[in-house]
């Protein structure tokens, strides 16, 4: 089977990529079309912070070492000064129209559009409002 050349480049947000930690059936499934295009999946240091922060506050240390090693094996984003001014647009932009969203969100959707890719996320509502922004629900 190949992979559709369809599906756009993309970063995982923090649900997603739990979801594809603990091997969700249709997160999986679109995941493996997406690694056999792209070969690994990309999120962002932002998403690694709250993924560590999780697993810290609950002292899960085996789950812990297992995303750090995870981690390591895929494409991490940073939050760079072009991800930062494509934030403070964002957050200007859905301030304006009185709609914010989470300012982890926020940041993670500048990153997004700083690297033309688009955001894998079940929480289509708050990405959506992003304009510009393809957001993509592999949940189904």
């Amino acid at each position: 089977m190949t992979a559709p050349s369809d599906i756009p480049e993309a970063l995982l947000d923090t649900d997603t990529l739990s979801l594809y930690r603990r091997a969700h059936a249709p997160v999986t499934r679109h995941a493996a079309a997406y690694i056999r295009r792209y070969g690994q999946p990309t999120f962002t240091e932002l998403t690694r912070y709250e993924v560590l922060r999780g697993l810290t506050a609950a002292q899960a240390n085996r789950q812990l070492a297992a995303f750090e090693r995870f981690g390591r094996l895929h494409r991490i984003l940073p939050f760079d000064a072009e991800a930062a001014r494509r934030s403070a647009d964002i957050w200007a932009d859905l301030r304006a129209r009185g709609q914010p969203i989470g300012e982890v969100d926020t940041m993670i959707a500048g990153i997004a559009l700083a690297h033309g890719l688009a955001v894998v996320s079940h929480n289509t509502n708050h990405f959506g409002r992003v304009t510009g922004l393809v957001v993509l629900d592999w949940t189904t």
